[in-house]
């Protein structure tokens, strides 16, 4: 995530936003400070998800 702000010369991670279909994604976006967004579409346990 942080290699994709860097890329997007983006130099506050609070300006962007990830979506993501994991508890993993919504990590990392959380882990750089960027805004998270949860698709519940697939396998994922909306549940797990949802408790983050």
């Amino acid at each position: 995530v942080l290699t994709a702000l860097q890329r997007l010369t983006l130099d506050d991670p609070a300006e962007a936003m990830m979506i993501g279909d994991t508890p993993a994604d919504i990590g990392a976006a959380r882990a750089a400070g960027c805004l998270s967004v949860a698709a519940l579409w697939g396998s994922v346990d909306r549940e797990a998800v949802l408790a983050m």
